[in-house]
């Protein structure tokens, strides 16, 4: 009786600890790619030419894209999108995107009704990203963090509008841009410590915006 039940128990154990070493692993994914569930991605290889809409879409909560360094590029089509954030029909959070190249999409990354709290993590780091209309895009999102990117040869390298709160530019690298920064219609956005010059027309630009902040940049 009493070694049935141990060998359940062990079975058990066993059975949980392989569930979580396949959550704490990352799951290759190459680009055009849909993400729907919550976890760790890595893009395995460059892709260029794409001709998706979509490079990587993402569907869920919960997810870190990590690019390990890898080229995805477009091939320049009317609202395409590099890296995709939002769910239709509802929204999402936690969504981390990291260390992509990203060339020719009528948009880098998007992130649209990324409704996070305080203590959530949405973040766009180590990014590289040329020769976009627009470099990276905030729409309808909350707790934002824009932070180390490089952005280059873009109509617009960072847009925050409608409605977005609480978020933040640090540390990012836009040149030979048309503008670096627009923020409109959008409240408690932090620009510090960021290096914007050989813009085409502005350097910044904010309206019909509340709570702004912009320090050492």
């Amino acid at each position: 009786m009493f070694g049935k039940t141990f060998r359940c128990l062990g079975f058990l154990i066993l059975v949980v600890l392989l569930a979580m070493g396949i959550s704490c692993s990352a799951q290759p994914v190459s680009a055009p790619y849909v993400i729907t569930a919550p976890g760790m991605y890595e893009l395995s290889a460059d892709a260029r030419g794409i001709t998706d809409v979509y490079g990587i879409r993402i569907e869920a909560s919960d997810v870190v894209l990590d690019g390990q360094g890898h080229f995805l590029g477009g091939d320049q089509r009317e609202n395409s999108v590099g890296i995709y954030v939002n769910k239709y029909g509802g929204s999402i959070t936690n969504v981390t995107i990291k260390n992509v190249k990203l060339e020719d999409w009528n948009t880098g990354i998007s992130y649209q009704y990324v409704k996070g709290k305080e203590g959530d993590t949405n973040e766009i780091s180590n990014m590289d990203i040329l020769d976009c209309p627009t470099g990276i895009h905030v729409e309808y999102s909350d707790i934002i963090s824009i932070t180390d990117n490089l952005i280059r040869d873009c109509s617009k390298a960072i847009n925050i509008e409608q409605n977005s709160r609480g978020v933040l530019v640090k540390k990012n690298n836009l040149k030979d841009n048309g503008v670096g920064v627009i923020v409109m219609k959008a409240s408690d956005v932090t620009l510090s410590e960021n290096t914007i010059s050989t813009c085409d027309v502005y350097g910044v630009q904010i309206t019909d915006s509340s709570g702004c902040t912009l320090t050492k940049n």
